[in-house]
């Protein structure tokens, strides 16, 4: 995304209210183009595919009538299937426990509570286009995961010098490296995707954070 560029955004929510405010407040402000709305996990997987937006905002429950955290599920499967970053949507209480769970599984970039309506466009904004402490946390809480071998695998996949089982500085040999990222794919929940698509998406969830 280039300076000054519109960031093109769509919401997953099955709320017709939270729907409503959420396009109010994000149509009058200029730095987004506003791409639509899905109410289910399905259709909003199926939207994020079809338009590619930079950021997909969801929530974390979609069903008003089941608490399955399908809204996290949509925005693995987004996470994994396109580059969109992924901002949440929660009515979760001051604590955050959710949200912050949320987040980390699901590779997300921050949420935004519903109730701070005024804040949308700014908390989105900045999630998407710095690396705000909360991103930060993030991330340092879904590489705290890792052994320390495991991370220096990750990163050195990351920056290019790991190429499939090959090591540039040959410091791992390639029954080390796939033995660290078959881990590495565990414990961050990327072995349910298939194996030829696991790498690309693990560097892509990182450089694009």
């Amino acid at each position: 995304m280039a300076m000054g560029e519109k960031i093109n955004l769509m919401l997953i929510e099955d709320t017709n209210k939270w729907i409503k405010i959420f396009q109010d407040e994000i149509c009058k402000d200029a730095r987004f183009e506003y791409q639509g709305h899905a109410t289910s996990k399905d259709s909003g997987v199926a939207m994020a595919l079809e338009f590619n937006p930079d950021v997909v905002v969801v929530d974390i429950f979609l069903n008003q009538l089941s608490n399955h955290e399908y809204g996290i599920e949509a925005a693995k499967e987004i996470r994994f299937r396109t580059n969109a970053k992924i901002v949440f949507f929660t009515a979760d209480p001051e604590n955050g426990r959710l949200s912050n769970y949320a987040c980390k599984i699901s590779f997300a970039s921050g949420y935004i509570r519903k109730s701070d309506y005024k804040e949308y466009a700014d908390e989105i904004h900045n999630a998407v286009t710095k690396c705000t402490p909360f991103k930060a946390s993030i991330i340092e809480n879904v590489r705290n995961q890792l052994t320390y071998a495991e991370n220096d695998v990750l990163s050195r996949l990351i920056a290019g010098t790991i190429i499939g089982t090959k090591d540039k500085s040959e410091t791992f040999d390639v029954k080390v490296i796939s033995k660290h990222k078959t881990q590495i794919y565990k414990k961050l929940g990327l072995i349910e995707i298939p194996e030829r698509e696991r790498e690309k998406s693990l560097i892509k969830i990182f450089q694009n954070w």
